[in-house]
């Protein structure tokens, strides 16, 4: 059995550097961002290396402090999944069942219109 340590979490590596990249994008120090979160800065390191998971509460209010808006932030986190080598075939495999990554973005972009 795995130890929670050695137990690799790829999605939440994927959503910490994806959440990453807009981070250094904006400008934003990690200090920053740590704080207007309300966690420390090693907790924030821990989530952007995909040590932590986020919760969806902690997900949302990181776009809504980068300035992103969540159909923006999802296409650039499936990109990034369909570049992992273990994880790229699940967004084929979506496709097969209905999941068009236009339609979902169609979907979020007039919900939130």
């Amino acid at each position: 059995m795995k130890k929670r340590k050695d137990t690799v979490y790829y999605i939440s590596q994927l959503v910490g550097k994806c959440l990453q990249e807009y981070r250094l994008e904006t400008g934003m120090s990690g200090e920053e961002i740590a704080k207007k979160l309300g966690v420390s800065q090693q907790q924030l390191s821990r989530y952007e290396r995909g040590e932590n998971a986020l919760t969806v509460d902690v997900l949302f209010k990181f776009i809504l402090i980068l300035g992103i808006n969540f159909p923006e932030f999802y296409q650039r986190l499936f990109y990034i999944i369909g570049q992992h080598p273990k994880l790229s075939r699940y967004i084929s495999d979506l496709n097969g069942f209905g999941w068009e990554l236009d339609d979902l973005k169609y979907y979020y972009t007039s919900a939130i219109v």
